[in-house]
């Protein structure tokens, strides 16, 4: 194989072996440059694809604190549909006594709980509104409050059932000493509407 490398007289031919060597490296040179050039458009892509991931990631969280912001401001109310629909519910339902009080500090709770009255009162639940100043209370959201858990009246159990019904979380509880100071007869329950609260 050598043999091709010398030249007429014998003697080898330097410029043909480093033309040749040249053009070795200059061919290792481009495959060693084309996987250099892969290997950082592949780092290329995958730092991209975490960029987008991370910002697709950005994008969830702050549609997700606009969601609780609106939440915040948004007042609750009861539509159209759903008082159509929990006064229907009610006026099928067992009825009882309901006191309905309300957080003070919270800024729709009072306006809420007069359009939970107006229900209540037009389906024949003996229901009245409470006067009682609230700075803070016990729970957050909606809750029914009674006596004791052995003496559940059936129609807070109606009521319950009927208000998650129509979309409205209700939870319940037992504070004798919170329906003392609200003067709630003991067959009665207080309907708590209470700051708003976020899953």
């Amino acid at each position: 194989m050598l043999e091709w490398f010398k030249t007429p007289s014998g003697s080898y031919n330097l410029t043909l072996i480093l033309s040749i060597i040249a053009w070795f490296l200059a061919g290792v040179g481009i495959i060693a440059g084309f996987n250099h050039y892969k290997v950082k458009t592949q780092d290329a892509t995958e730092k991209a694809k975490k960029a987008d991931s991370l910002r697709i990631e950005m994008e969830e969280q702050l549609n997700e604190a606009k969601s609780e912001l609106n939440a915040i401001k948004t007042p609750r109310t009861l539509t159209q549909t759903q008082r159509d629909k929990l006064l229907e519910l009610l006026k099928k339902s067992n009825k009882g006594k309901v006191v309905i009080t309300y957080l003070s500090v919270e800024r729709d709770a009072e306006s809420y709980a007069k359009e939970l009255l107006a229900v209540l009162t037009e389906s024949g639940y003996l229901a009245t509104l409470s006067k009682h100043l609230w700075l803070q209370l016990a729970y957050d959201g909606i809750y029914i409050c009674a006596w004791e858990p052995d003496t559940v009246p059936y129609f807070a159990t109606d009521l319950q059932n009927a208000m998650k019904e129509v979309g409205i979380k209700v939870t319940g509880s037992y504070q004798p000493d919170f329906l003392e100071t609200l003067k709630v007869p003991r067959d009665a329950v207080a309907l708590v509407i209470s700051n708003k609260k976020y899953d």
